[in-house]
């Protein structure tokens, strides 16, 4: 996306997100936009495609997917450095996830993974 604001501002038809992604062979859609391509820092939003859930607010495998796709499009640096995508400030519950990726004679193999999450409340029963 062009711009935090207007990835932030994005509210897709759950309909219209599980067609896509069953046209694409996918199980989500994780579109990001760039905030700090220097500091290696992104911001993203999870639409899953049938999960019982509209969106989440932290998605580890879709932010290790991404840091690998800005690594194939040139947008970070090959090296191990930080990567920081927050997710979740349109739900409300911002999160951090942190990626390093890992590799052995100069080609990615790996990941490491963590970050702060937002944690929800325990539905009631």
């Amino acid at each position: 996306m062009r711009s935090p604001e207007a990835l932030n501002a994005l509210d897709p038809a759950t309909g219209d997100v599980e067609a896509v992604c069953g046209r694409i062979e996918s199980t989500g859609l994780y579109p990001f936009a760039v905030i700090d391509r220097k500091a290696r820092l992104f911001e993203a939003r999870q639409f899953p495609r049938s999960s019982g859930y509209r969106e989440d607010a932290a998605t580890g495998i879709a932010a290790a997917a991404l840091a690998f796709g800005l690594l194939d499009y040139g947008l970070v640096a090959p090296d191990d450095d930080e990567i920081r995508i927050l997710q979740g400030r349109a739900m409300g519950r911002l999160s951090e996830i942190r990626v390093r990726i890992g590799f052995a004679g100069g080609r990615p193999v790996g990941c490491l993974l963590g970050g702060n999450v937002a944690l929800m409340a325990a539905p009631s029963h």
